[in-house]
């Protein structure tokens, strides 16, 4: 057995943590300055050699370059590769497309007394949140990803079409979702593009409460659950 002392690094910003990242992809480690070389974009072929690359050398999860590749295709984060850098304003609005002060986003509050779920978890949050709007939701549901079959086992309304104000269910591992639970999330808001807004809980935190915009190519490989 081995045992390994060291001290994770605080930075007082995101900006100093991600400064010091890019510092180690290109300047690599004591012993060996080019260690993380073949990640760079003037030696990767694609950004997915670039990530199995990272999976070896610089990452402990196994999963990361697969979790990593969902990500950059989800946001479409190819884009900034180009030698002219977007309009980040733009890119900004494409991944915040919600008005926190529109009467139809209420604030999350718990509303069920007795609650079947982990506090914290996508299950309890959509549980509650769902209940908010004079809907419900099975609470024997179990893990995430199992959500869409035992609820249509359950005779309710189960598809691929995004609804309001319904559950979404990601697969185990599916956009990022976790590997083996998968995840759950509500759906605020389905734009005219077939983009849908969604809230969820323990993306960034354990009952932290966070939003985003699912693009309509993702949102249509989706499960959606009608509450009844």
């Amino acid at each position: 057995m081995y045992s390994i002392n060291a001290g994770f690094r605080k930075y007082p910003s995101t900006k100093e943590s991600l400064k010091d990242y890019s510092d180690l992809i290109k300047n690599g480690i004591d012993g060996n300055r080019t260690i993380y070389k073949p990640t760079w974009k003037s030696e990767a072929d694609s950004y997915k050699d670039a990530t199995s690359h990272l999976s070896k050398t610089y990452a402990t999860d196994p999963n990361y370059a697969k979790k990593l590749n969902s990500i950059i295709k989800h946001y479409q984060l190819t884009q900034f590769d180009d030698e002219r850098m977007p309009d980040l304003d733009k890119y900004e609005r494409s991944i915040k497309d919600y008005d926190d002060s529109s009467d139809e986003f209420k604030p999350f509050r718990e509303v069920s007394d007795s609650m079947p779920y982990p506090h914290g978890q996508c299950t309890w949050y959509v549980y509650n949140r769902m209940k908010q709007f004079g809907t419900s939701i099975s609470g024997d549901l179990g893990d995430a990803h199992n959500w869409n079959n035992r609820a249509q086992y359950r005779d309710y309304q189960v598809s691929h079409t995004p609804k309001r104000h319904a559950a979404v269910v990601f697969e185990a591992g599916q956009f990022g979702a976790d590997q083996h639970y998968g995840h759950v999330a509500f759906v605020e808001k389905v734009n005219s593009d077939g983009s849908i807004v969604i809230s969820e809980s323990n993306v960034k935190g354990l009952g932290i409460i966070s939003h985003r915009t699912i693009n309509a190519a993702a949102a249509e490989e989706l499960s959606y659950i009608t509450g009844k």
